[in-house]
Parts: C-alpha cells; sequence; structure tokens
C-alpha cells in the first residue's frame, strides 16, 4: 500500500490532500512531514476510532484519482492484518468507485492467513468478487505460453520438452524458457549443465533447481556476488543494508541491481528496495553458498542493519534474530527474540511473540555455559509468562509454568529481582485461579523480597498484590492500605516496562481496586473520584492494556451500585477494547456483566449471556469472582420468576466461596439468599436468620454499603410482620454507627432505609 502511495500517479494526488488526511498518511509516508514544516506528527494509533481515520485517510488518497484505477497486489496469502483489513474497507466503502482490485493467491498457503477467508466470503456476497483459478497447463496452453515468453514461436520438440519437464506449471514454464533451456533440445546429444547441488533440503523439484541455478551461473561475478549477499538478507532487500553486508562501492551496486534486473532476478519495489522475482530464486542462491561464507555473510547483515536502524533497533529485532541464529551467535540471537516478542506484545501480535520465545527456548541448548543458559532461560521465561497473560488470562496453565521455572532459575541464580517478578506473576496467577492464600503467601515474600534487598522499585507490586488479596478475603481496611500505598508510589511513565515484567501495570490494577474497597467501605463519594483520577490518568497516558483493566473494575463498581447508565457504556467499551486487543478473559467478564445489566431491564437474553459469559470466564481457569458472578445469575433468574434455579446458583456460589477463601461478597450472598427463601414461601425466619448473618458479616469485614443492603432486607421482612419497634431501632443503630463514612451517596441510601419505616 505505501508503494501504491508513492507511486508517480498516486503521489501527487497525496500531497494535495487536505491536511486532515496527509496528517494521517504520515503515519506510513514519513517524507510528508519534511514536504509540510506546518503538518504535524500524528499520535500513536490506540483506538479503533483512530484506524478507521487512517483507512478513511488511504481511501481518500486512492479515491482521489476520479478515474479508473487498477491495483495489483501480488501474494495476497502473505498480506498483513491490517492491509487485508483496508483492503476490505476500501472495497465497501464507496461501491461505486471505480477500482479494481486484481490478486495473485495460492489457495494451498491460504491456511496461513485466515483473514483471507472473511474477505473473500463478504466479496462473494457483494458479487464482487471474480475468482480465476489458475491450473495447471495442457500441451497447448503450454506451447502458446512458452512462445510468448521466447519471444517466437516454439518448435513441436521444444513445446513437448517444456510440457514434458514442467507438467503444465506456469511458473515452470516461465523460469525454463527465460534460463534458455529449450534452445538445442532438438540435438540429442546435448547435455545439462549445472546439476542442482544445494547444500540445503528445498522444496523445488530436482529440475526448477537446475533451472535456476543455470540462470545464476549465467550472471556475472559482480551480479552473482550481489545476489549472494542479497539471497542473505532476505526475500525484499534495501541497497542500504545490501552494501553495507557486502562493502560495496555504489557504482559496482547499481550495475550489479541492474543486471539482475534486466535477467528478471530481481524487481525493483521502491526507489532503494528491491525483492526476488520468486522465492525460490532466493533459496538457490542461499543454499549454493558454503556454510562458512553462509554465516560471514549474515553477521555482515546484522552490522548492515544495526547501523541502518540504529535510531531503533526494536523494528528489526526479529530479522536480527535470523541472521544472529544463521551466523552461529545463538546468545545475541535469544536476545533479539525476546526484544521482538516485546515488540509484538505492544500491538497485541500474540501469535507471532509466542513463536519468538518458542524458538529462544530452543536456542538455548546452543549456549555453551550453563551459567550463562540459566540467566538467558530466566529471562525467556518471565517474557513468555508476561506475553501469555492477556491472550490466555491469569490463570492459563502456561503462565504458572513460565514463572515458576523463572522463580526456580532466579532462585539458583541468586538473582532476586528475577525471583521478585516471578512470584508476581505467580501471585496474580493464583489470585485469579481461586487460591487466595497461595496468592497471598507470595506477595507477602515479594514484600520481604523488595525490603531485605533495598528493590524499592518494585514494592508498589508488592502492595497491589496484598491490596487484592486483602480485598477478595474480605479484610476491607488492610485491602485499603496496601493499595493507597501502592498508588502513592505509582508513577505512571513506565507502562511498557511494567507491561514487559508483568504483564500488566500494578500501578493502574492498585488504583482500579481502590474504588472497589472504598464503596464496600461505605465511602461512596471517595470510591468514584478515584475512578474518575483513574480515568484522567488513562487519557493522559493511554494504554488499552491499562484501559481494559480499568473498565473492567469500574463496571464491577457501577453494579454494585446501581447505576445502570454508566455500566451500560463502560461494559460496551470493555467488551469492544477486550475483542479487539484478544483478553479473552476481560472480554467474558465484560459480558457477564452486561447480561445482568439486560436481565435487570426485562431481557430474557440477558441469562443466557451471563451463562456464556461465565463459561468463558472459567474456560480461561479462573476461580475469581465466580461467587459474585453467581450471586448476578440468581439475581437474574430471580427476575425472571426462576426462583429455584436462583437458589441452586446461591448454593453454588457459597460452594466455590469456601472453597477457595473469597469472601468478600458473602454478605451479599446471604442477603440474596434470604430474598429468594422469601420469594419461595419459605419460613421467614430462614430468611431472617440469613439477613442477619448478612449483617453480621457486613459488620465484621467493614463492609457498610453491603451493611446497609442487609438492613433494608431486614427491614422489609420486619415491617411485612408488623415489627415496626425493632425496624426502627435497627435503622438508629445503622445510622449512628455508620453515617459518617457513608459521603453523600451513601447517606442517600441510609435516608431511604429512614424513610421505609416512618
Amino acid at each position: 500500500i505505501v508503494k501504491w502511495l508513492r507511486s508517480d500517479l498516486l503521489f501527487p494526488l497525496v500531497t494535495g490532500l487536505d491536511r486532515i488526511w496527509r496528517t494521517e498518511l504520515a503515519r506510513i509516508l514519513p517524507e510528508l512531514l519534511s514536504l509540510d514544516p506546518e503538518l504535524q506528527p500524528p499520535p500513536p494509533i490506540i483506538n479503533g476510532r483512530q484506524r478507521r481515520r487512517l483507512f478513511e485517510a488511504l481511501a481518500h488518497a486512492v479515491h482521489k484519482l476520479q478515474k479508473p484505477l487498477l491495483l495489483v497486489v501480488d501474494d495476497l496469502q502473505w498480506c498483513d492484518q491490517e492491509s487485508l483489513e483496508w483492503l476490505h474497507f476500501l472495497l465497501d466503502v464507496d461501491s461505486t468507485a471505480r477500482t479494481l482490485l486484481v490478486a495473485t493467491l495460492r489457495t494451498d498457503e491460504i491456511e496461513s492467513n485466515p483473514l483471507i477467508d472473511s474477505l473473500l466470503l463478504d466479496l462473494r456476497r457483494a458479487q464482487a468478487l471474480t475468482e480465476i483459478p489458475i491450473t495447471a497447463l495442457d500441451p497447448s496452453q503450454t506451447a502458446m505460453l512458452a512462445s510468448h515468453v521466447a519471444g517466437e514461436a516454439l518448435t513441436a520438440t521444444q513445446a513437448a520438452y517444456i510440457f514434458r519437464e514442467t507438467e503444465g506449471n506456469p511458473l515452470f514454464v516461465v523460469e525454463m524458457v527465460r534460463s534458455g533451456r529449450h534452445v538445442g533440445v532438438d540435438e540429442p546429444d546435448r547435455s545439462k549443465s549445472l546439476a542442482p547441488t544445494p547444500e540445503l533440503a528445498l522444496s523445488l523439484p530436482p529440475v526448477i533447481q537446475d533451472v535456476i541455478m543455470h540462470r545464476l551461473a549465467q550472471l556475472s561475478t559482480n551480479a552473482r556476488r550481489i545476489v549472494d549477499g542479497a539471497a542473505v538478507v532476505g526475500r525484499e532487500f534495501s541497497l542500504d543494508v545490501l552494501q553495507g553486508a557486502l562493502a560495496i562501492d555504489e557504482d559496482a551496486l547499481v550495475d550489479g541491481i541492474d543486471e539482475l534486473w534486466r535477467c528478471h532476478i530481481v524487481r525493483e519495489q521502491g526507489a532503494v528496495t528491491y525483492d526476488f522475482s520468486h522465492d525460490k530464486i532466493r533459496e538457490v542462491a542461499y543454499a549454493e553458498l558454503g556454510a562458512a561464507r553462509r554465516r560471514l555473510l549474515h553477521r555482515r547483515v546484522v552490522a548492515a542493519l544495526s547501523t541502518v536502524h540504529a535510531a531503533d533497533l526494536s523494528e528489526v529485532s526479529g530479522q536480527l534474530a535470523v541472521h544472529y541464529e544463521r551466523a552461529a551467535m545463538p546468545e545475541p540471537a535469544i536476545l533479539s527474540l525476546i526484544r521482538a516478542a516485546q515488540r509484538a506484545q505492544l500491538i497485541y501480535a500474540y501469535a507471532g511473540a509466542f513463536r519468538h520465545l518458542n524458538h529462544a527456548l530452543h536456542l538455548l541448548t546452543l549456549i555453551p555455559s550453563a551459567l550463562r543458559r540459566k540467566e538467558l532461560e530466566c529471562d525467556v521465561q518471565m517474557a513468555l509468562g508476561a506475553t501469555s497473560i492477556l491472550p490466555r488470562g491469569f490463570a492459563a496453565a502456561g503462565v504458572a509454568q513460565a514463572f515458576a521455572r523463572a522463580g526456580q532459575l532466579g532462585r539458583e541464580l541468586g538473582a532476586t529481582q528475577q525471583v521478585t517478578q516471578a512470584l508476581a506473576g505467580l501471585s496474580v496467577h493464583y489470585l485469579v485461579k481461586g487460591d487466595q492464600l497461595r496468592s497471598e503467601e507470595h506477595a507477602q515474600e515479594i514484600l520481604v523480597l523488595v525490603r531485605s534487598h533495598g528493590l524499592a522499585q518494585h514494592e508498589l507490586v508488592g502492595d497491589y498484590l496484598l491490596g487484592a488479596t486483602s480485598l477478595f478475603q474480605g479484610n476491607l481496611g488492610l485491602s485499603r492500605y496496601h493499595l493507597q500505598h501502592a498508588v502513592d508510589a505509582y508513577q505512571p511513565v513506565d507502562v511498557a516496562r511494567y507491561l514487559a515484567t508483568y504483564g500488566y501495570d500494578p500501578g493502574i490494577a492498585a488504583m482500579s481496586y481502590l474504588p472497589l474497597v472504598l464503596w464496600l467501605l461505605g465511602y461512596q463519594d471517595a470510591a468514584f473520584a478515584q475512578d474518575r483520577a483513574v480515568q484522567q490518568i488513562l487519557a493522559d497516558n493511554a494504554d488499552p492494556h491499562n484501559a481494559i483493566f480499568a473498565n473492567s473494575m469500574a463496571v464491577v463498581l457501577f453494579q454494585l451500585h446501581g447505576d445502570q447508565e454508566n455500566l451500560q457504556h463502560r461494559a460496551d467499551r470493555l467488551i469492544r477494547d477486550a475483542a479487539q486487543h484478544g483478553a479473552v478473559q476481560w472480554e467474558a467478564h465484560g459480558h457477564i456483566l452486561r447480561g445482568w445489566l439486560l436481565a435487570m431491564q426485562g431481557e430474557a437474553e440477558g441469562v443466557a449471556e451471563m451463562e456464556q459469559g461465565l463459561a468463558h470466564w472459567q474456560m480461561t481457569g479462573a476461580m475469581l469472582a465466580v461467587p459474585y458472578y453467581l450471586t448476578m445469575l440468581a439475581q437474574a433468574y430471580g427476575r425472571i420468576g426462576r426462583h429455584e434455579t436462583a437458589l441452586e446458583k446461591v448454593a453454588q456460589a457459597t460452594a466455590v466461596m469456601n472453597s477457595g477463601y473469597e469472601c468478600w461478597y458473602q454478605a451479599e450472598i446471604l442477603r440474596r439468599k434470604g430474598d429468594l427463601l422469601l420469594a419461595l414461601g419459605e419460613a421467614p425466619d430462614l430468611a431472617e436468620r440469613a439477613f442477619l448473618d448478612a449483617l453480621g458479616i457486613a459488620e465484621r469485614q467493614g463492609a457498610q454499603s453491603l451493611k446497609v443492603q442487609a438492613v433494608q432486607s431486614l427491614i422489609a421482612l420486619m415491617q411485612q410482620q408488623g415489627r415496626h419497634l425493632a425496624a426502627r431501632e435497627l435503622v438508629a443503630d445503622v445510622y449512628a454507627h455508620g453515617a459518617g463514612a457513608y459521603g453523600r451517596n451513601g447517606l442517600h441510601a441510609v435516608d431511604v432505609v429512614i424513610q421505609s419505616v416512618q
């Protein structure tokens, strides 16, 4: 797409676009900034709206031509996701545009890019697709193609030879004729020269290897040197990297490239960029190099890439890893793979990140020093654990395995910082898995380690984790202490470092949990003020990881408070962002909360959405918050009149709570149980017992907001029984012991209770 825009046809039109569109296009055409000094660099793309604006800018550039336009894409199966999605957008945005897209596609490689299936399906539905399958040619078609490439008619013997050797494969036909292999076949004593002797196993049939080797043998010494170097660089190569790798003067480089271009060995892709006309040519050229020569050239390519991309080596970290490995330099290859994985993680390319890290583990066997091998594996395992969190969920087995191995290696190495980071990963894993005590144990160990070894920068994560485990165990006062300590220590400037180290940002996590604790304690005004503070930080330091986590906590806050409007807004945003960035666990969480909202609004499908969301949540291995979810489900089933099912959900919530020590919502579980017993016509004393137990637990936990709700249910029962004096005494006690804590919103809840008995 960038090459299209830089073409002589479209680039003048690009420079004539309105400034708003040129600003967007400067993301991929940085030269626009130098052409217009007043043009401001565009901000990073952090959401779907900005991404759509870039797509619109690209479409404006193409459609500005205002006349029929032919766009050609070779090897569509290798297109990246963004390019495919923009092509889809371009073809959808204006059906009246006179644009024809012609693409070649290898159907046997389509599985490498599943997005193509979606694109083709939509185009077929819109009747906007014409498919021309290219099958093997028959003898007459082969002769026609061969004659066209040769520029002259072939004899019957020549045509038969070409068909026999190629079996009608168009590529093989073209390559054989271009090499002149058909010339002289009428002579019975014609000998085959340059039999293939590649050192690497190639997928090409031997006859085609022979064809390509014959073409390469016809090159001048200078051109052959250049093609060898280019084969080491890769399918596509830039002249500056190639020149640096070969240490060749510019005139010789240009002469050699021109010769390769004339021989159809390479083709021009830009002002200084070329690629091989077919990758098999590159493979054969590479295979003909001796092993020592290949290693030397790979080392030189590393040096050239490092020089050309010195401003930001992370852009080429994946390429560097390949060249380091093939240069027999496994240690820098492993380090480059880790950097490549971290870069992939930041743009949510998780499959690529896992490939990099798993390959790094494979390369560890090449490290001769046992000590250095352990150090490198510790780094790889830490990166693997952090990378796994968002796409697989905190509770996934792979997360625990990676962090546990990293912790083991860290202890063997005496590397306290790595042990601390591994413990942080394990603590979150067990927290989300529902093992509160084990999570707390790891969090306590973190604080002991960082305080005894002077690692103050890691104390924040220990406080966050103890705050989280204390919350879910119902120790709200201690939770508030640790979370506030973490919030006070947080500096929102190291988001990338936090994500690479832990897979999440512990500072934002602490700030996001704190509103829940404040609300439960009865400080409801402070809770919503804290939520606004989190949103302000996210606005100033936008990061999708942090936004997803913050919204996942905010929807719980608004659900607890009964703020349906804000719950709807945040849940929709959470589901959208989580789906876009592959955060499967938080997407499931969003569906549960949104389903509850729909159920409370009388929509029966809300219950189904909750059930499906809970199933997906547990599929990740997560058990955290399951008692809370089941209690919400009980409320939803009660809302549609299925009280027996609702009571079963309460029983399930109680069982899960007792198995994992997650008791923060115990008071509300008991209150819902009492409400359902009354709805089923059970003895009122059983319901009253549940309400009193809820009240007692809320008091012990200091959960003033849940205490008010328990009192409301208890008073309603007392009034039904005519026990008005007892109800008034209960209200007076609640007001006397909690009024100072509630704030404006909490006092309103108390006032409602008072009015209900007046």
